[in-house]
């Protein structure tokens, strides 16, 4: 009996470690490389019975594919794999939870590899009986192999809804919070790796334009001791920074009505305040600038000093205006976005490279005067990306500073 149990032992141990390498993958054309971050969506089903839920996982994979798809495409900075490329690749494969994450998810690295990903976005849905629902976002980075996951449960049922709507929208948003130091550095070593993804210079901005804001706080003594105060502060807490795990991976877990209020808070009195997108310096940077705009607009709305009009309204506007964010900010047109929004304030900025560092500005100004009512900065040198989020809140500091 024992020698019977050791060869099961070994037969199980052998189909453990094959068991992913037995999964064939298909190909697909290598795609245009871009400066976005390449991410596969894999929606999965688990921990449940189909009467429970009112879907099959069929028609729970491709709404949430929809639903995921069109959030990420919101923040700018994502390129989602096409559905039909994911099937190529996946042929009859129905993608598991548990078989996904055998062998340090090496089955997960193989899918995104055959799809030349940056990123594999696994998204479950799951109950641990009712009525007790979630929604897990996992991310993980095909290169480092780090993760970020984000559970989301819900203990009730908004109008008879297991997850109710705009859940995997809060799911989303709450993954950024935690991986948005990896994301940003992704794409900044893809910017070191292609440093000419240039498919489309944009001819409303010339580089004297792009870098104006540098120019204009360099041109004052106190800027550039602001500036010297801000990087002292900022490498004092960069050790205890990466002791609090702010960049590091792991495993969070929310309640679905506490992270919906928290995001949807308004601060009575507060003014309204719109923060565009930064301005690229180059195509290689507009990543790398979508991903530090949505990090501003994150820790300004933490201050709870102004009211955000949020992305989703202000794009809302945009088409109904005909606008083109990446031509609004310095032009005529802001005003007359500020006030279809109900905005007092906007702020605006540049990102881009002197050398080997990385310089994000970014001012505040006053929507009916045009006048300037603070100015920022922040940078940071090649392979220490983590000062520009370490630093983002000193930034915010001097940038909702109050007119003197």
């Amino acid at each position: 009996m024992k020698r019977f149990l050791q060869f099961a032992w070994i037969l199980l141990l052998g189909i453990q470690l094959s068991g992913c390498a037995a999964v064939k993958l298909g190909s697909i054309a290598k795609p245009v490389e871009t400066s976005q971050l390449r991410v596969v969506v894999l929606p999965i089903s688990s921990h449940h019975s189909r009467g429970s839920w009112g879907k099959s996982s069929e028609e729970f994979s491709d709404t949430l594919y929809r639903i995921v798809h069109r959030h990420l495409d919101r923040f700018g900075f994502y390129q989602v794999v096409p559905e039909a490329d994911v099937r190529a690749v996946l042929g009859d494969y129905v993608p598991q939870s548990w078989f996904l994450n055998r062998n340090d998810a090496e089955l997960v690295r193989r899918i995104g590899a055959a799809l030349y990903a940056d990123y594999v976005l696994l998204v479950e849905r799951g109950s641990l009986g009712d009525p007790h629902y979630f929604l897990t976002v996992d991310l993980f980075n095909i290169d480092s192999g780090r993760r970020f996951e984000v559970r989301i449960n819900n203990t009730r049922e908004p109008d008879g809804k297991k997850l109710p709507d705009g859940t995997a929208k809060l799911a989303l948003r709450e993954l950024f919070r935690d991986a948005k130091g990896d994301l940003l550095s992704t794409a900044l070593s893809k910017v070191r790796k292609a440093p000419e993804i240039e498919s489309q210079q944009r001819p409303e901005r010339d580089e004297a334009e792009q870098m104006g804001l540098e120019k204009e706080r360099a041109h004052t003594e106190e800027a550039e001791r602001l500036e010297r105060e801000q990087l002292a502060r900022i490498k004092a807490d960069e050790q205890k920074f990466a002791k609090a795990g702010a960049l590091a991976g792991g495993e969070r877990s929310v309640d679905y009505s506490q992270i919906l209020q928290a995001q949807e808070r308004l601060y009575p009195g507060a003014k309204r305040l719109i923060v565009y997108d930064m301005a690229p310096s180059s195509e290689t940077y507009r990543t790398v600038a979508l991903i530090l705009s949505e990090a501003l607009r994150e820790e300004i709305h933490k201050r709870g000093s102004y009211n955000l009009v949020n992305r989703e309204n202000l794009q809302q506007l945009l088409d109904e205006m005909k606008f083109q964010q990446s031509g609004l900010v310095e032009s005529s047109q802001a005003i007359k976005l500020g006030q279809g929004a109900g905005a007092q304030e906007i702020v605006t900025g540049t990102v881009g490279a002197v050398g080997r560092t990385v310089i994000m500005q970014s001012k505040r100004i006053d929507i009916q005067t045009m006048v300037n009512r603070a100015l920022a900065s922040i940078r940071s040198e090649e392979g220490k990306e983590d000062q520009m989020l370490t630093g983002l809140a000193h930034m915010v500091d001097q940038l909702l500073q109050p007119e003197n």
